[in-house]
């Protein structure tokens, strides 16, 4: 019995912590929840490549992708070749095209309150 009592206390010092990709994982489920909420259809997929978390919100006005990094770091250090414009909020970068402002205003929102 107190050999399980141990383990129940070690184990999670060894390797129970989250993953820190885990963070931006978080982070763009919540803001694809608020997005939704705010009119958009979200999708969420893991992009491999940039170790980030994309959440689409292209509307059939606009092209508007959020990769959502674990870190304001790692999102500054991002250089994104879609060839679309990119603005950094947080450990966002909001990537789009002919965003309307008002959608955008829509999408920031959502950014500040995950």
């Amino acid at each position: 019995m107190l050999v399980a009592a141990t383990l129940s206390i070690v184990l999670p010092a060894c390797g129970g912590q989250e993953d820190d990709a885990s963070a931006g994982a978080a982070q763009a489920e919540e803001i694809a929840s608020c997005s939704e909420d705010a009119g958009f259809d979200p999708t969420v997929s893991e992009l491999a490549d940039v170790d980030a978390t994309a959440v689409d919100l292209t509307t059939e006005t606009a092209t508007i992708v959020l990769h959502v990094f674990d870190s304001e770091v790692d999102a500054a250090g991002y250089e994104p070749s879609s060839g679309l414009d990119a603005e950094q909020d947080g450990s966002v970068v909001i990537l789009g095209g002919a965003i309307p402002p008002e959608e955008l205003a829509r999408i920031k929102d959502c950014v500040a309150s995950t």
